[in-house]
């Protein structure tokens, strides 16, 4: 062998040293984006609870002036002794920010387990049938797609015909005593 093939040899490359090193650049360059993307969340973040601060003064500051106004022996406006539209929006999403940090999960889970509730497993659910329970009804909010004119009153769409023709309206004493009909039904099917 010679002198540069060995020369060669002892410089070239293994492919798993190449896997490794594209692999590297890969998480590499994935921790730095990550790094950035972290930096930028923490930046708005402080922007955005800075911006708070500026409200909550500039409210404060407009609170105080109106106060220092009265207490000066200036004329007392009554519109002055309500709060602002700004204070009252202020004073709302402080409210929604609140229950928002009530609400989450790990508040309602910590609540729960110390009143002395505690996580179901699947087979411990337990399901009951209630006679004449109705479940909600979907609601039809347009006919179906085609040449439809309108409801039978049945809940089908009556297809085709005159589109400007109408169905004539159920009598309003037979329409009572169908519903009264239908509740009685319901009566007599929960009792036991």
């Amino acid at each position: 062998m010679s002198t540069s093939s060995r020369f060669q040899q002892a410089y070239a490359q293994a492919p798993w040293r190449l896997q490794l090193q594209l692999s590297g650049a890969f998480i590499l360059a994935l921790i730095a984006a990550w790094m950035i993307a972290a930096m930028y969340l923490d930046v708005s973040t402080r922007a955005a609870a800075i911006g708070r601060q500026i409200q909550e003064m500039q409210v404060s500051s407009r609170s105080l002036s109106v106060n220092s106004a009265q207490s000066a022996g200036a004329e007392s406006d009554p519109l002055s002794d309500t709060l602002s539209i700004e204070e009252l929006r202020l004073i709302n999403e402080n409210l929604q920010t609140q229950l928002a940090y009530l609400s989450s999960d790990a508040l309602m889970v910590d609540r729960a387990t110390k009143m002395g509730f505690k996580p179901v497993a699947a087979d411990e659910l337990l399901y009951l049938q209630v006679a004449g329970y109705l479940p909600r009804q979907t609601a039809q909010l347009a006919p179906p797609p085609g040449p439809a004119v309108g409801e039978m009153g049945n809940g089908e769409w009556e297809v085709g015909g005159d589109p400007y023709r109408r169905q004539a309206p159920q009598a309003m004493l037979e329409w009572l005593r169908d519903e009264i009909l239908r509740a009685l039904e319901l009566v007599r099917e929960a009792q036991p």
